[in-house]
């Protein structure tokens, strides 16, 4: 369950300087601004707000406009997603950037590495050892030390845990477990910028896709997270979590006691092995199974359309790939810059986290929160012009 977001606080104060707060004012007395619509490349996001003020249009009505108006500078996936993001593979660090003349927003761009080739590769880095993990600490040190703790706030990507040290944050979760430990180590609010899988399967559903694809492409962007030539083994148990998270009929959650023999140690081994559990995972499985298996041959429509092998049922219970398919070749055909029918899906999907990770940012800083963002470099490149314009700056410091 994600954690909730501030509420919105109209009173709250932009987070600028009183310095460039009495020179836009002195601005706006000189020029006596009119209702006509400023030109936003000319003027910050807050001379807009300043000078819309002054015709006694509220805050929350210009913040919708301004809200908006950002967002359609979302670049998408597309040619300058492309240009930028090819840029800073190379560069192979993370990318720390800020937005607004007060330094309203951190946001870092992470990278993987390669350890080996020393190449950006796809995916997220889980080594603790790795120097992104250390760069991004380091900007974290910096903004602890430059934001006040009442402003401090982090955002970070995918689901909220708690972790006891930050070697194994980072081999669960890579940097969105580091930062959820650091957060929490030094008492710092936090929250996830994703919408839940419940919120992206009805607004892919109002796109014409249905649940049941939903479900399978959460079930290959999961696969695709560790990108790896490691084939990719039996999926029986990977697809029923996803079915339940989207809201489909039938596929209610887990009930905590369930969850409960299911756990396992940092070896991946089960922590309760006594007959009952092992009997209750065996009687889980097969209900699993039952229910996952009706749904294969639409899965395998999708697959074929996706440019993947179908999905074949084994007498063991084992639901897996016909061909030999690895979690990189996933990771391949679900890149929403890419081509075919896949990579569509997965743009349309990303477009609808993207855009609620902006308005987490937004919420934020409407709450007089300095937000520290943590997030896949994908999602940051394409949020760039976004932010630029809602915020009126950007900086790029690494």
């Amino acid at each position: 369950m994600s954690e909730p977001i501030p509420e919105d606080n109209a009173t709250s104060k932009p987070a600028m300087s009183p310095e460039t707060i009495a020179e836009l004012k002195a601005i706006a007395q000189k020029d006596k601004p009119s209702a006509q619509e400023p030109d936003p490349d000319k003027t910050s996001n807050w001379e807009q707000y300043y000078r819309k003020n002054q015709t006694n249009e509220s805050e929350d009505d210009m913040n919708d406009e301004n809200f908006e108006k950002a967002w359609s500078m979302y670049a998408g996936y597309d040619e300058y997603y492309q240009r930028v993001n090819e840029q800073r593979a190379a560069s192979g660090k993370v990318a720390i950037e800020k937005f607004g003349l007060g330094n309203e927003v951190t946001i870092i761009a992470s990278i993987n590495v390669d350890p080996v080739s020393g190449k950006a590769i796809d995916g997220h880095d889980y080594h603790p050892e790795a120097r992104s993990m250390r760069d991004i600490e380091e900007a974290w040190q910096k903004y602890l030390s430059e934001t006040p703790p009442e402003e401090r706030f982090v955002i970070f990507e995918g689901n909220s845990e708690s972790f006891s040290d930050r070697d194994t944050a980072i081999r669960q979760r890579t940097e969105a477990g580091m930062m959820m430990y650091h957060a929490d180590q030094e008492g710092v609010e936090r929250t996830t910028g994703e919408p839940s899988d419940l919120v992206v399967a009805e607004e892919l559903e109002k796109a014409g896709i249905t649940r049941e694809e939903t479900a399978l492409l959460f079930t290959l962007r999961s696969l695709a997270t560790h990108a790896s030539s490691e084939p990719i083994g039996d999926m029986s148990k990977n697809f029923y979590p996803h079915m339940a998270s989207v809201g489909f009929e039938g596929f209610p959650q887990y009930k905590e006691e369930q969850k409960k023999v299911f756990e396992q140690d940092k070896d991946g081994k089960f922590v309760d092995n006594s007959p009952e559990a092992v009997e209750q995972r065996a009687q889980i499985n097969r209900e699993i199974f039952d229910k996952i298996v009706p749904f294969v041959d639409k899965w395998n429509e999708a697959l074929e359309s996706y440019g993947l092998p179908k999905l074949s049922v084994s007498e063991d219970q084992e639901i897996v790939f016909e061909e030999s398919v690895s979690r990189g070749d996933v990771a391949k055909s679900s890149n929403p810059a890419g081509e075919g029918q896949h990579s569509e899906r997965m743009a349309q999907m990303t477009a609808i986290r993207d855009r609620h990770i902006f308005e987490t940012i937004v919420e934020a800083t409407k709450s007089g929160r300095k937000p520290f963002v943590v997030y896949g470099g994908s999602h940051v490149v394409s949020l760039e012009p976004t932010l630029k314009q809602y915020y009126g700056s950007q900086r790029v410091l690494e």
